[in-house]
């Protein structure tokens, strides 16, 4: 019998399961129930009112203006699906429903292969570039953010279209003073998450788990590169927003799924067919984020050690339950016919967190490069009565079209002021072919110097850098984690044959395709609007982090522990005399041949460096303490007289 909560293959044609109540936590004995084959006949009862006669396409969906719901993974491989033919311990039930009754999109793209850039595209429809969003990713302390002057999609269907807007989970594209970037003032009318990655929170430092009931996110066993994760002390607790005001911090990673599933179907069944005997609802858009699949892995009781695939397994069916219980809300509230749903991620697997990073399949590499593994992502569309069940698209696409896309369904015109780069794909949910023929590859970090790294036209791609990312050199393929590097002639693929850009072919034998790919890359590099001021290159001020306590600030004592919805400070500790202290150079002493950092421990200042020194010496057994080093909140106790010139203070015990 499988442990509570763990999906078996033979559940997928379950029924679906009676929900406990709007709001509530997902109790054991149902978890499992989790519906996972979704080609029913659209009779009351059956999973998610879908059906299996094929669609006969209408002339146009433009002006339909149906619900829409884009969910969006973080960090997932396309080989952690099963069907996208995945790791064969994978657990995805909800999502291989979502296939079974939908439209797999085979060719679809993020714009970047890092996070920020990729989600600005999807709120913008324009290239990073083009919007600041470069290079690499926003902190928690950054200055900058989505440049307030994009028209970002909730904005326009809000105002234009009269949407209803709604956003959960990870949003990761600036807070900025006051939470200016924030997306509620960013045209979602209800927020609720934590604004950026779990992973730029202080987690282990404050004692957070990650696993039930109490498992430390630094017990999770990262290899390589990684053994020190997660080190952000110097970063506040993940702080939960309702809007712009933030309701709790540090918030629970092992409750923040359900929260989040909680108030998007409350959103949901407030737009319930005949609720109250009122008017028809105003249609809705809602911006799903989850923290899923990023490290760090986490996951609540209910799904805690229950997957073959050990703790990524457990991380990866929270995502998988999220999708069912937004899927489930949408039938509860008799939409089905007319919501359609995205689903897809904002790059691919960081391949640096070995078995906790994802797996990808048939496709080179992962995060951070513009091999198919960094960009090409599962995609997932489902609009019963529209969509065809169980069929496939080879279109080119991207997640960037979601904007043009969701623009057209709700007939609202693009904006013309500015270039927009997404593209309609419309007819591609009718079973027609995409108008989209070229996708460009500009790495995790642009450049006008560097230019693109890649282009795809067709089924041919060509590559004039490659630069590895997010791999830890344990990895079989040194392209996926070397550096930046011009090639010295260009790589070229086809795609239709050879995904895993495996096998280089010769230019001379395609010249006409070399000459059209090259032109291409010349002709988007030479747009004078390609590349706008940078908002990362803003930089980062510590007191833009989001912090519950208006009175705690980097200049406190207890920054950035003190970001706290509810805070009490601890008494100072006493200030110890029993140590000499030495500022910003070694101490002069001469080095024990025995020398050990023996502990490192998270300290608030360096009188309780010295005092944890000094329990260490004589006071507790193990290694003894003969000096400590105090930088950053972080401090190292030595056994011999030790101290690391030029950076913070050190001490050393007197003599007894």
């Amino acid at each position: 019998m499988p442990a509570p909560g763990r999906p078996t293959n033979s559940a997928r044609h379950w029924p679906l399961r009676p929900l406990a109540s709007t709001l509530r936590l997902l109790p054991v004995a149902v978890s499992v129930a989790v519906t996972g084959s979704w080609a029913a006949t659209g009779q009351v009862g059956e999973p998610w009112g879908c059906k299996t006669a094929e669609v006969p396409p209408r002339e146009s969906l433009h002006g339909t203006r149906p619900n829409i719901i884009i969910i969006h993974a973080d960090d997932l491989g396309w080989g952690d699906i099963e069907g996208f033919g995945g790791h064969p311990t994978s657990e995805t039930p909800a999502l291989d429903g979502l296939i079974t009754a939908g439209l797999r999109l085979n060719s679809i793209y993020s714009s970047s292969p890092v996070c920020s850039p990729s989600r600005s595209s999807v709120m913008t429809g324009r290239w990073m570039t083009r919007t600041g969003v470069w290079p690499g990713v926003f902190s928690p302390d950054s200055v900058g953010g989505l440049n307030l002057t994009e028209l970002t999609l909730p904005q326009l269907l809000q105002t234009k279209a009269s949407y209803d807007t709604f956003m959960a989970g990870k949003w990761h594209l600036g807070v900025g003073k006051g939470g200016e970037y924030l997306p509620y003032n960013r045209g979602f009318q209800h927020y609720h998450g934590v604004p950026y990655g779990v992973d730029m929170c202080s987690l282990v430092s404050i004692g957070e788990p990650c696993f039930a009931p109490n498992v430390p996110c630094d017990a999770q066993p990262y290899a390589g590169d990684a053994s020190d994760f997660p080190g952000r002390a110097q970063d506040v607790p993940c702080p939960y927003y309702h809007n712009v005001t933030i309701v709790e911090q540090p918030t629970s990673l092992l409750t923040i799924d359900e929260k989040y599933i909680e108030a998007t179907r409350e959103f949901i069944m407030a737009h319930k067919v005949g609720r109250g005997g009122a008017s028809a609802p105003n249609p809705f858009f809602i911006y799903f984020c989850s923290h899923h699949t990023h490290v760090p892995a986490f996951a609540s009781a209910n799904f805690t050690n229950t997957t073959r695939r050990g703790w990524f397994g457990d991380h990866l069916r929270m995502l998988d339950w999220s999708v069912e219980e937004i899927m489930q809300s949408v039938a509860d509230a008799g939409l089905q016919e007319n919501t359609l749903t995205l689903f897809s991620a904002d790059n691919g697997p960081s391949l640096m967190w070995e078995n906790l990073g994802g797996n990808n399949g048939a496709l080179r590499c992962g995060k951070g490069t513009t091999w198919e593994g960094g960009q090409r992502v599962p995609g997932i569309a489902h609009w019963p009565g529209v969509i065809s069940p169980g069929t496939t698209s080879y279109a080119i696409l991207s997640t960037m079209d979601f904007y043009a896309t969701a623009l057209a369904l709700a007939g609202v015109p693009l904006p013309s002021d500015r270039t927009i780069d997404a593209i309609d794909f419309s007819p591609v949910l009718q079973g027609r072919n995409g108008t989209r023929d070229i996708f460009l590859y500009w790495g995790e970090s642009p450049s006008m110097e560097v230019g693109l790294h890649a282009v795809r036209k067709g089924d041919w791609k060509m590559h004039w850098y490659r630069q590895g990312s997010h791999c830890t050199p344990r990895y079989p393929d040194p392209w996926c984690y070397e550096g930046l590097t011009k090639l010295p002639e260009p790589l070229l693929y086809n795609l239709a044959v050879d995904v895993g850009e495996i096998y280089n072919v010769s230019l001379d034998a395609y010249p006409e395709i070399t000459a059209a790919l090259t032109a291409i890359k010349e002709e988007y590099e030479g747009q004078p609007d390609m590349f706008g001021p940078s908002e990362i290159g803003r930089g980062g001020n510590p007191a833009l982090q989001p912090c519950a306590n208006p009175d705690c600030t980097p200049n406190s004592t207890w920054f950035p522990d003190c970001c706290r919805t509810n805070y009490t400070p601890p008494p100072p500790p006493p200030i110890s005399s029993d140590c000499t202290w030495v500022e910003n150079t070694s101490l002069g002493l001469a080095n024990s041949t025995s020398d050990q950092d023996f502990l490192t421990a998270t300290v608030q200042s360096k009188e309780e460096c010295c005092g944890l020194c000094l329990e260490h010496n004589g006071t507790l057994a193990g290694p003894q303490c003969k000096s400590a080093h105090f930088s950053g909140r972080v401090c190292h106790l030595w056994t011999g007289y030790h101290a690391r010139a030029g950076t913070g203070v050190a001490c050393v015990p007197k003599p007894q």
